[in-house]
């Protein structure tokens, strides 16, 4: 949980930075156990968040697999139409370097005036990196 909470907490400072929006992120942790973020260079050769977001897995996956780290998450601000209603998201996948890889999908409240949001409900999966029933922002 403490990557989780990483994530959310980064999350929550490029939402209110970016006005809110963020391109996908990565948080990960060495042997320190300290969360650093981990950013891949927004540039033409990212079109989409959805390309982002699978490079960021494909290198965190190489990192994780090499013992660079010893957890690794990355982290896309999503959306989902469910059940008549559109609900803003975090979708956040974390891996181990045991193997254990879990995805979240947290309900998020978003006030776009102060450029916010607080977590409404965290939705804990087992599962692989890949996406659940969402839809990334672009």
């Amino acid at each position: 949980m403490f990557l989780l909470n990483a994530c959310i907490e980064n999350a929550k400072g490029l939402f209110h930075e970016i006005e809110g929006e963020f391109y996908p992120f990565g948080m990960v942790t060495d042997n320190s156990n300290l969360p650093l973020p981990y950013y891949l260079k927004i540039d033409d050769e990212y079109p989409n968040k959805t390309t982002l977001f699978n490079d960021l897995i494909f290198n965190l996956y190489q990192d994780i697999s090499n013992n660079k780290y010893s957890e690794v998450s990355v982290c896309a601000l999503a959306s989902r139409h469910f059940e008549g209603h559109d609900d803003d998201l975090l979708d956040i996948k974390i891996l181990t370097n045991n193997g254990l890889e879990k995805d979240y999908l947290i309900i998020i409240d978003t006030d776009y005036n102060n450029y916010s949001f607080e977590v409404i409900e965290i939705m804990d999966f087992k599962g692989s990196f890949s996406s659940i029933a969402t839809q990334w922002r672009n």
